[in-house]
């Protein structure tokens, strides 16, 4: 997937900050251009359609159950929902800090049982919604113990458990995560970042997450160990 999305990068050198991918069921990847507002339809290498229009730094995607696409639309303050043919269907939160409002949302995850996941970032938590749109709870705040968060950023979910890319506190929080309580219990922290901007989940159950201050990438499997680092540099 890496060098699809360096691949892509190159061809699409008029489009700026590439975000957020995700793949649909037909196995159409879409991408995210957080400075050029629009998010790119590929199949394989080649872009099939665009989606314009109403964007405003658009960040992390997901795919729904039913097909449909969320956008983390961080300089809108809101989660956009489109339907299969790239239509807009209805939006999530606008600026605020009360529940089902957002600052600056990074990430979106829909989990098992179809419910939305939002990283909330600016206001230090994480949202839960049901596939309707509707808020469940919310969950953290300010601060650097297990449950808190200082601008969590990616987050990502596999075999039950639920990681969050915890920003400027310097590690990925993992919770065991039941999806239909919507409860999360701390498990462990992987930390030695600078400041963690993403996280993957892999299908062998080991994670994938980065450095952006620090510019590298590191692997750990399943049980928090480390496997791998890999480049270095400096986040630009």
């Amino acid at each position: 997937m890496l060098l699809a999305i360096v691949a892509i990068a190159l061809s699409e050198s008029a489009l700026q900050a590439p975000s957020g991918m995700a793949y649909n069921s037909d196995g159409l990847l879409f991408v995210s251009w957080m400075r050029s507002n629009v998010i790119t339809v590929h199949r394989g290498l080649e872009e099939v359609g665009r989606i314009e229009g109403g964007l405003n730094s658009p960040r992390g995607l997901a795919f729904g159950h039913d097909g449909h696409l969320y956008v983390a639309d961080s300089g809108s303050h809101r989660v956009l929902v489109f339907d299969r043919s790239g239509a807009l269907l209805r939006t999530l939160g606008g600026e605020g800090t009360e529940d089902g409002k957002f600052r600056a949302p990074y990430d979106v995850l829909v989990d098992p049982r179809g419910n939305l996941i939002v990283a909330d970032t600016y206001n230090n938590r994480l949202q839960f919604f049901d596939s309707e749109g509707r808020h469940i709870k919310s969950f953290g705040s300010l601060g650097d113990q297990p449950g808190r968060f200082r601008e969590p950023a990616g987050i990502a979910f596999a075999n039950g458990l639920l990681y969050v890319a915890g920003g400027w506190l310097g590690r990925v929080d993992v919770y065991a995560y039941d999806a239909d309580a919507v409860s999360l219990s701390f498990q462990r922290s992987i930390s030695g970042f600078g400041v963690c901007g993403d996280v993957a989940a892999l299908q062998d159950g080991s994670i994938v997450a980065l450095d952006r201050n620090n510019g590298w990438i590191g692997r750990w499997d399943k049980d928090g160990n480390e496997l791998k680092r890999f480049a270095g540099g400096s986040y630009g």
